[in-house]
């Protein structure tokens, strides 16, 4: 596990302090998120900077993954998404299915992931209050506590409001049964974080 109890508090430093200086002319970006993530992993010492693969195109793997370490002598490979979703600027109503949508597809993604090398699975969410209060509505693992574990089973997917598995024009997301837990959750001023290991088989209470 690369992601340290040391690296995920220098991460939350550092996010807290973006936040404070973000206001509603220059808000919080996911790439700055993702830049936080990955000065925490190089500051302590986890990982080279060159070993971190951003924009990466899995072999076999439909989209680009946020970002891609391969083994090492130190760690194993590890793949991660990193989704950040704020209020929209101006006031406007949130398009609060299409975020959820959107965090479904990654997770998915890091789900049908090749099994070959053991490839290590997260997927990093951060938000505020309001959108996790939806979230917690419409996929009840946003609920869980840290070390607990949820079955995105094939009996959960059919019973999915379909709007969270529509990405517009036309697209939709192909789901992926899997199991999640959750290794780190943080509230950060007035955001929320959350940390969860994608495990991409099921168990056998879950496929039946």
């Amino acid at each position: 596990m690369i992601f340290t109890p040391q690296v995920m508090n220098c991460f939350c430093e550092l996010v807290g302090k973006r936040l404070e200086k973000a206001d509603k002319s220059r808000p919080l970006t996911e790439d700055e998120v993702q830049d936080s993530l990955n000065y925490s992993l190089v500051s302590r010492g986890i990982v080279e900077e060159h070993e971190i693969r951003m924009e990466y195109g899995f072999p076999g793997l439909a989209g680009k993954l946020d970002s891609y370490v391969d083994s090492s002598a130190k760690h194993g490979p590890v793949a991660w998404e990193v989704k950040y979703d704020r209020k929209a600027p101006g006031g406007k109503a949130a398009a609060k299915f299409s975020k959820a949508a959107l965090s479904l597809r990654d997770i998915f993604r890091l789900a049908s992931l090749p099994e070959s090398g053991q490839i290590e699975r997260l997927f990093f969410y951060l938000t505020d209050a309001e959108m996790l209060e939806f979230l917690e509505n419409q996929l009840r693992f946003f609920s869980l506590a840290e070390g607990e574990t949820f079955d995105v089973s094939p009996t959960l997917i059919a019973g999915l409001d379909e709007r969270l598995l529509n990405l517009g024009r036309g697209k939709t997301i192909e789901p992926v049964p899997c199991s999640l837990r959750v290794l780190y959750s943080r509230t950060i001023r007035d955001h929320h974080l959350r940390l969860y290991e994608v495990c991409p088989e099921l168990p056998a209470r879950a496929l039946a």
